[in-house]
């Protein structure tokens, strides 16, 4: 596990945490925590919601471990590419990013999920330079996934498929790619700054 960079490690842990959470305190104390952690609308918004929804799930399983396994494949080659602290402010700003995107959109209901962030640092890793084969399959595989949600996006009307906050997480990556490239304080995405390439 030496290969899976320690930030990466907390934040699925808090996921993980939060989710045996949800499990546990309604049957033991009989108190919703997804109620209080998701992005809600209208006047059951807080503002920490922004941030908390990202680190909760449903209580089936298949949440959980869909997102922080795709997660933990994507993260560790942003991580290596862009540090821990940086890492951490991607996981942040592109939650919070993915639930405006989705809060513009929705007028009731509420959000939970990682998976705002996970395309997120999946529109990043498509900026990260690769040699590969593996790697330059997997960016297509991931052309692929954003294609696919903007064509669910527009063509389903009623799912339990956050599509909204999927293309939010994309627009949120690309502005990250492109302000990096603007400020050139974090450029992860050239070739001769990289001691290793993937």
């Amino acid at each position: 596990m030496k290969f899976i960079p320690n930030i990466v490690k907390w934040l699925i842990g808090i996921n993980v945490v939060v989710y045996v959470l949800c499990l546990s305190l309604p049957a033991s104390y009989d108190y919703n925590l997804i109620d209080t952690l998701a992005l809600q609308t209208n006047h059951d918004f807080r503002w920490y919601q922004l941030i908390t929804h990202a680190f909760t799930h449903s209580t089936h399983m298949g949440h959980i471990i869909g997102n922080m396994t795709f997660f933990l494949l994507f993260a560790i080659f942003v991580q290596k590419r862009i540090g821990p602290t940086t890492c951490l402010l991607l996981y942040v700003y592109t939650a919070i990013t993915s639930g405006l995107f989705w809060l513009s959109l929705h007028g009731g209901g509420g959000l939970i999920g990682a998976s705002g962030v996970l395309f997120g640092f999946m529109t990043v890793f498509l900026f990260v330079p690769v040699e590969k084969w593996f790697f330059k399959a997997l960016k297509i595989l991931v052309l692929f996934a954003i294609f696919e949600n903007i064509l669910s996006f527009n063509l389903v009307k009623y799912s339990y498929t956050a599509y909204d906050a999927h293309i939010g997480g994309v627009i949120a990556g690309l502005i990250w790619v492109g302000l990096s490239y603007t400020i050139k304080k974090t450029s992860p995405w050239l070739k001769k700054e990289l001691k290793k390439r993937l």
